[in-house]
């Protein structure tokens, strides 16, 4: 399976050559920042960063089965959004990308982000085809670590906004066995744990 993204590069009208990506044999691709990608921007190509990628599963007959992989990408910029492969095509992605890797990814399907509590603040999200490029890059530096900390005081008193994901430090004091609910024969399991202010 082909991941070089040179081998596809689309060169669009350019406008500054800090946006361009050198990707060897004298070729060169246009970086468009994660906060311009829309579904209509048509071809596309980001530099980012894994800042997190974890497995996702589903209960079905008491048993666990893959659904996908989740990711947590940044740019440059600093900008955040969610990407995730579906379960049919781990296989092809799941040696590729690794937390803290820096790549070039093109050729990927770009929608509205309509989860009930969204994991980054970016209106869109990122799906993987099968023939998404995947290319390792150079590293680069950001202001941003990456995360949304909210403040204990906050947190406690719920002055938050529950439609995305923060943040929060605390010592970790004590946590319960994982309890599976089943509402509409959709099993979610849940984990409650308490948290001690630093």
């Amino acid at each position: 399976m082909n991941h070089n993204p040179a081998k596809a590069a689309a060169f669009d009208e350019i406008e500054s050559f800090d946006d361009l990506e050198s990707v060897g044999a004298g070729m060169r691709i246009i970086i468009t920042p994660l906060q311009e990608i829309t579904p209509d921007k048509g071809k596309i190509n980001i530099k980012v960063k894994v800042l997190s990628l974890w497995n996702q599963y589903y209960s079905n007959n008491h048993s666990s089965k893959l659904s996908g992989i989740d990711m947590i990408l940044m740019d440059e910029q600093g900008t955040k959004i969610h990407a995730t492969i579906n379960s049919s095509i781990v296989c092809d992605f799941d040696t590729l990308l690794k937390e803290n890797d820096y790549q070039i990814i093109s050729n990927f399907n770009v929608k509205r982000n309509v989860d009930s509590t969204k994991l980054t603040k970016h209106e869109f999200k990122i799906q993987f085809y099968k023939k998404t490029n995947v290319r390792s890059c150079s590293e680069f530096s950001c202001n941003d670590d990456g995360m949304n900390f909210i403040s204990f005081k906050d947190f406690v008193e719920g002055k938050i906004d529950q439609s995305y994901s923060f943040d929060v430090i605390g010592r970790l004091i004590q946590n319960k066995d994982i309890t599976v609910l089943n509402p509409n024969n959709a099993p979610k399991h849940i984990l409650e744990f308490q948290l001690y202010k630093l």
